[in-house]
């Protein structure tokens, strides 16, 4: 067993889920298919069963031969091989602009269909240690929190109960690259991922290798210090969660009313996360709530009467010690 499986395996093991059957998502790049590579080595030793999904964006010259070539390694594999079947994107999702966003959605949306029709537990992506550290950078310079601090989870629960797993988290590229190397294994090239009209690109080729030129191991401090901060939030959600089952009086899918004091017992701090974990419990979309949103909505807990609108369609009306929080639809 290579050196690059041995870890892969004791990942996995972490995992403390016995025997589960995984999607594999895969694109065709190095990335996707060391997982798949190293998966199918480690799978009977992992007890774990494998099936794999690629989905096509059909927005670029090669995405036919991509699905093929990804198709032709699944069966030279001997692994079942999901793929979308709609040439036109716009046929399943109405002519939407087809940014990373859209088309991230529709990926997940489609691995989630393909991991319930498989009957898979979990969905495996390849996310590695250098999109950690291109993902907090991101984050940075966008503006975030702690929360976005934390970069990429290495799981996390999706609709339906599946999971979202990410074995190759604390993997480098150049581990990924070394292994395939071993293997002889070729690999698809994105040439998306050299366009620097791409943020994350640009990040990558640019502002990452000049942050090295300061400190050769930068990437691996980021990485630490996001761990730490990680370790923090999780405790910090812990108090917010008990909060939230304190809190909430009743809820529905558009609307839920909740007690002020449980939350003014918690640390200022956590007072806006309070709010910004209720609307994942809601599972209502936070793209659209602006920083001055969830600021304006911690503040009605020191109003005693009173309304607001937010950018998100929201309704927000404080009621002696109540909120009340209805979402248009």
């Amino acid at each position: 067993m290579l050196a690059f499986e041995k870890k892969l395996l004791r990942a996995i093991r972490h995992w403390d889920c016995g025997s589960e059957k995984v999607l594999l998502a895969v694109s065709g790049g190095a990335d996707s298919v060391a997982m798949l590579r190293g998966m199918a080595a480690i799978a009977s030793k992992a007890e774990i069963s494998l099936e794999v999904a690629h989905f096509n964006h059909w927005v670029r010259a090669q995405a036919a031969s991509d699905q093929e070539w990804v198709g032709e390694l699944c069966s030279k594999l001997r692994l079942r091989f999901w793929t979308n079947s709609v040439r036109n994107m716009d046929d399943q999702v109405g002519h939407v602009q087809k940014d990373e966003a859209s088309l991230r959605t529709m990926r997940y949306q489609f691995l989630i269909e393909k991991a319930q029709a498989a009957d898979c537990q979990s969905i495996c992506v390849a996310h590695h240690a250098e999109d950690q550290v291109e993902t907090v950078l991101h984050h940075l310079i966008r503006g975030t929190s702690l929360r976005g601090m934390q970069g990429i989870p290495p799981d996390r629960v999706l609709e339906r109960g599946i999971v979202l797993r990410r074995p190759l988290l604390n993997f480098s590229r150049q581990e990924i690259l070394d292994y395939l190397q071993e293997l002889g294994q070729k690999y698809r090239h994105d040439v998306t991922n050299d366009d620097p009209n791409y943020t994350r690109n640009r990040i990558r080729q640019e502002l990452i290798p000049l942050l090295q030129t300061y400190n050769a191991n930068f990437s691996e401090h980021l990485i630490g210090l996001t761990n730490q901060i990680a370790e923090a939030h999780t405790f910090h959600l812990d108090l917010v969660r008990a909060a939230l089952k304190e809190a909430v009086l009743s809820n529905q899918a558009d609307h839920v009313r909740i007690l002020i004091e449980p939350i003014c017992n918690l640390p200022e701090f956590l007072q806006r996360e309070f709010f910004v974990e209720l609307w994942a419990q809601q599972s209502w979309p936070r793209q659209k709530m602006t920083s001055d949103d969830w600021d304006r909505l911690k503040n009605m807990l020191t109003q005693n009467e009173g309304s607001l609108k937010l950018s998100a369609s929201i309704i927000v009306v404080r009621r002696a010690q109540m909120i009340v929080i209805e979402r248009e639809t």
